[in-house]
């Protein structure tokens, strides 16, 4: 990096060893999800935003968005209305988290990382919640807990720089729970009420990011 000139000289390392200058101040940097799931990928992340890049988005705000619980807490503390969530980390904890759930069949479980509905599952009864629970410690991997809402249908709105860019209709196939396309949930476009708008435009903000998508679902 030449401070004084504004530039970052990028080396690809592609058997050309070619290289890349840029002009710091008038670089935008897109960071893809699996650039933050390494160190090294979260050094290079922090050194384009050091340098003066204009990111989309910092570090930390996809560290945040990366990781369900802290999102969770982030939006709760902000006032933004989420379904019931709490954080279970060995046996003698699901109890105490599924009754502070509320207590009820089916509940959801997620693992606090994961995209496109991976690493989500729903259970029906105790010895299904403790079974999976278990089967996913076996991988060291962290869930949390989430009440379960009877839905036909979520909408996904993409916000940039705290302005709504559009929203969809996500439907869920019928022998599927998931509202993910990729788990086969079909889309239509979706008119936001002012009311909506209000409450995705907060939940935007809470993350800091420049770029968001914003999920919510309207519950009877």
């Amino acid at each position: 990096q030449d401070v004084e000139k504004s530039t970052l000289a990028i080396s690809n390392y592609d058997g050309k060893d070619s290289k890349e200058q840029i002009i710091t101040h008038e670089a935008v940097v897109f960071v893809r999800r699996g650039a933050i799931m390494t160190m090294s990928g979260q050094a290079l992340t922090s050194l384009f935003e050091s340098a003066g890049c204009f990111m989309v988005n910092d570090l930390e705000s996809m560290l945040l968005c990366d990781n369900k619980m802290a999102t969770a807490i982030q939006l709760m503390r902000h006032n933004v209305v989420i379904p019931k969530t709490s954080i279970v980390n060995n046996r003698k904890s699901i109890e105490d988290a599924h009754k502070r759930i509320g207590g009820k069949f089916p509940t959801v479980i997620k693992t606090l990382t994961g995209t496109q509905g991976i690493g989500v599952a729903k259970v029906d009864s105790r010895e299904s919640l403790i079974s999976v629970c278990e089967s996913l410690w076996k991988y060291d991997a962290a869930i949390l807990l989430q009440e379960w809402l009877d839905i036909d249908f979520d909408v996904r709105t993409l916000v940039l720089n705290n302005r709504i860019i559009g929203s969809a209709k996500r439907i869920t196939d019928k022998e599927e729970f998931r509202s993910n396309v990729h788990m086969g949930a079909t889309t239509e476009p979706y008119t936001l009420t002012d009311k909506e708008k209000h409450v995705i435009l907060a939940a935007a903000r809470t993350t800091g990011g420049y770029m968001v998508g914003v999920d919510h679902c309207l519950v009877n």
